[in-house]
C-alpha cells in the first residue's frame, strides 16, 4: 500500500475503475478507500485530479448516481477534484461490445485530459 500511496503522490491523474455491486464499490475497493486514511488532513493529495470509471449490471444513469454517492467520502476527505465520471453497463457477456464507440470517446477525452495536464 505505501508504493500506492507514493504513486498517488506523484500522479497528475488518477483514473479509478470501480464495479458496482449492489449499488456500492467492492469490498476490495471500500478496504482500499480505507487504507487511504493516512492522506486525510495531509494535503497531499488536494486538487489531485480524478477520473472515475463505473460499471455495473443496473442502468448507467442509476449506477452513476449512486457509485458517486459511495465514493463521496473519499472524494470530501482528500479533496480530490473530479474531472469526470463515466458510468457503463456491464452485466452480459456483450455489453462491452457493444459500446464501444462509447468507450472509444472516453478513452480519447481521457487522453486529452493528459495531454492538457
Amino acid at each position: 500500500m505505501n508504493d500506492i500511496i507514493d504513486k498517488i503522490k506523484e500522479s497528475d491523474l488518477i483514473i479509478f475503475g470501480i464495479p458496482n455491486y449492489f449499488d456500492n464499490v467492492t469490498g476490495l475497493f471500500k478496504n482500499f478507500m480505507d487504507r487511504l486514511h493516512p492522506l486525510y488532513k495531509s494535503e497531499l493529495t488536494k486538487n489531485k485530479r480524478v477520473i472515475f470509471i463505473f460499471t455495473g449490471g443496473g442502468g448507467e444513469k442509476g449506477t452513476k448516481e449512486e457509485m458517486e454517492k459511495a465514493v463521496h467520502g473519499l472524494i470530501k476527505y482528500l479533496k480530490l477534484n473530479v474531472l469526470k465520471s463515466y458510468s457503463y453497463q456491464a452485466l452480459n457477456i456483450h455489453d462491452v461490445e457493444n459500446q464501444k464507440e462509447k468507450i472509444n470517446k472516453m478513452l480519447e477525452e481521457i487522453k486529452n485530459y493528459g495531454r492538457n495536464l
